[in-house]
Formats: C-alpha cells, sequence, structure tokens
C-alpha cells in the first residue's frame, strides 16, 4: 500500500514559505541584489496572503498584474519612453 504524506504546518507557515519561493524565484533575473530578493519576497508574501484570505487564486492574479503594471509604466514614464536609459555605472 502506497501512502502520500502531506506535510501541515499551517497557513502563516505556508505564506511565508511561498513568498520567500517567489522572492527566489526572481532571484536571478535581479542579479542577486539581496535588496531587490528581499522586495520580492515580502511581495510575494503579500500576493500568497491575498490568495489565502480570498480564497481564490484570482486576487493574487490582479495583485500581480497591476503591480507588473506600476513597474513598467515608471520604468516608462522614468525613461521617457526609453528613450533616456540610464548608463548603467
Amino acid at each position: 500500500m502506497e501512502y502520500t504524506v502531506a506535510l501541515r504546518v499551517g497557513v502563516l507557515p505556508s505564506i511565508l514559505m511561498t513568498g520567500t519561493l517567489f522572492g527566489l524565484m526572481h532571484g536571478y533575473q535581479l542579479g542577486w541584489s539581496w535588496g531587490f530578493v528581499s522586495l520580492l519576497i515580502l511581495v510575494g508574501i503579500i500576493f500568497t496572503f491575498a490568495r489565502a484570505w480570498t480564497g481564490t487564486v484570482l486576487a493574487s492574479f490582479l495583485l500581480h498584474l497591476g503591480y507588473n503594471f506600476m513597474i513598467a509604466l515608471t520604468s516608462i514614464i522614468a525613461t521617457k519612453g526609453f528613450t533616456h536609459m540610464p548608463s548603467g555605472h
């Protein structure tokens, strides 16, 4: 007989773990800059909390969509439509 074992750790630890994994998943694209990775961990915790609180992934999807939209919008504004890019120094 084969058993499937599920580790039950509770809602709060699950939110923290999922949010941390979300941030770490973005680590490579952020150049492992731990300030940015930490921010994404916090964002992931917020997204996961929204999912747990509402009981639907739609809430976290909409938050993620809005977050990415704000990043895109501020990037467009800050670079004047990507015509004045920072030097990267």
